[in-house]
């Protein structure tokens, strides 16, 4: 009797997980992978670009960057007629080039493309999801490529400048000098430390001429020690419309001392017009001569032209007298000595205010 007891309660265990198991297949599945579920999560396009943007030109070669956007993994560039609107890829063409990897969300990227000549099109970038799933075309950017460049002759140079004008606090500064001939002109010329630009540069009245002086105060933070031995460019534009990018060049050396003035100091009377100069010993490690140079105060206040320079003065020199008289009108001058390295570096000492009298001592 016990056995057969024994004998039901095993079949009825053995039913009851049978309708169980039978009960469980039949439920409906959380698995938001699963489309059958209540659970499941469809896919979603990848976030849109919105700041599709040329940031260079160079031959038929231009620079485009923008910023990555969440869910991507991998790009599309697309270009169509002007007016194009990206909205989707229906009229434009595939970009067949090699395009970069997807870069964590807000990360900044770039791509250089190679543009059609003489072809004026829209470009839009969309990007990809794991599933495929396309987003939406980016801001479009329109890019007019040139059809020829006659080449142009650059040579371009950088200093760094440590200085003080009269009445100022010591500062140091990014002097950029170029030369530039090309045969269509030039419109706009400025520089370049890799994506950020530093600054324009100012013709000097010589057509081939341009110079650029930044203090590094206007610079955003960016310290001038921190541009040396790295690659800078410059580009200009040329009255052809046409971007043209120099070699790399670069910064050899900041000079961060400054030379000190002993005499004439201050607010000194002088009565010859050829007075002597002296100023304390400037150590470095490098080789270096001295410049001095001499400038009109006109009304006591502010720097006018310079009426003196004298530059190649050996580095153990400390005393150098003026070798051409000084005017006596206006009759206040400003005078500084600055160290000279070969790459052009300069440090100049704070300028010293002294007058001539006309009268004999």
């Amino acid at each position: 009797m016990k056995k057969n007891r024994q004998k039901y309660s095993h079949f009825a265990v053995s039913l009851l997980t049978l309708i169980m198991l039978l009960t469980a297949c039949q439920a409906p599945h959380d698995n938001p992978f699963d489309p059958q579920s209540k659970a499941y999560i469809p896919d979603s396009p990848p976030d849109h670009i919105n700041d599709l943007t040329l940031d260079s030109l160079v031959d038929l070669r231009c620079r485009l960057t923008w910023t990555a956007p969440g869910g991507a993994r991998l790009y599309a560039l697309y270009s169509g007629l002007p007016g194009w609107d990206g909205s989707d890829t229906t009229g434009g063409e595939p970009y067949n080039g090699e395009l970069p990897g997807v870069k964590p969300a807000g990360t900044e990227q770039s791509v250089w493309i190679e543009l059609p000549p003489a072809e004026t099109r829209a470009w839009v970038l969309f990007s990809i999801s794991e599933s495929g799933l396309m987003s939406g075309g980016s801001n479009a950017v329109v890019i007019a490529a040139p059809a020829r460049n006659r080449p142009a002759e650059v040579s371009v140079g950088a200093r760094s400048i440590h200085q003080a004008s009269w009445g100022s606090l010591p500062y140091l500064a990014l002097e950029i000098r170029a030369s530039i001939s090309d045969p269509d002109g030039v419109d706009r010329v400025w520089v370049k430390c890799d994506t950020m630009e530093l600054g324009t540069l100012q013709s000097t009245g010589d057509t081939m001429t341009w110079l650029g002086h930044f203090p590094e105060a206007g610079l955003n933070g960016l310290r001038i020690a921190d541009l040396v031995g790295y690659p800078l460019t410059l580009y200009h534009l040329d009255n052809a419309h046409f971007v043209a990018a120099s070699d790399p060049f670069y910064l050899i050396r900041v000079i961060d001392d400054m030379p000190e003035v002993i005499a004439p100091d201050n607010d000194v009377v002088l009565y010859t017009t050829q007075p002597q100069l002296e100023w304390e010993p400037f150590g470095a490690d490098f080789r270096f001569t001295y410049k001095i140079e001499i400038l009109h105060v006109p009304d006591g206040t502010s720097e006018g032209n310079r009426v003196y320079l004298a530059e190649d003065i050996p580095s153990d020199s400390t005393v150098h007298t003026v070798n051409s008289p000084l005017t006596t009108e206006p009759q206040y001058l400003v005078w500084t000595v600055a160290a000279v390295d070969e790459f052009g570096d300069e440090a100049r000492s704070l300028t010293a205010r002294f007058r001539i009298s006309g009268e004999d001592e």
